[in-house]
This record gives structure tokens, C-alpha cells and sequence, in this order.
């Protein structure tokens, strides 16, 4: 599957769209229905300047247990 390059990353935070990938939201992750859309694209475009490492979770510590 071919992932958004980051020109098209921008496109989107510049339309204030969320991130493509909705298991990535961390306002479906938490039990605080506020959304912190800046902390959600900072985590999901530091994982894709990195090449989307498949094995590495951007929201590990997010998630719930």
C-alpha cells in the first residue's frame, strides 16, 4: 500500500483534515472527547518523515490498554 507523500500530508493540514489513516485518530485512542489535532499530525508526520517503519507504532503509548 502506498502511503501519502508529505506534500499531500500538507494538503490535508492545510485543509484541516485529519491524517489518512483513521486508526491513527488519538481522539478515537483516549476517553477525553477533545481533540488535539496539532499533537495528532506532529505524531503522524515525525512516522512519516521516517518512512512509515511498518513495526513501529507512531501511538503505542496512546493506545489503550
Amino acid at each position: 500500500m502506498e502511503k501519502e507523500s508529505i506534500f499531500q500530508l500538507a494538503l490535508m493540514i492545510n485543509r484541516d483534515q485529519c491524517p489518512p489513516d483513521n486508526r491513527m485518530y488519538l481522539c478515537n485512542m483516549g476517553e477525553d472527547p477533545e481533540c488535539d489535532c496539532t499533537e495528532c499530525w506532529e505524531k503522524y508526520l515525525f512516522w512519516a518523515v521516517n518512512g512509515y517503519r511498518d513495526n513501529d507504532d507512531p501511538y503505542k503509548f496512546d493506545r489503550k490498554k
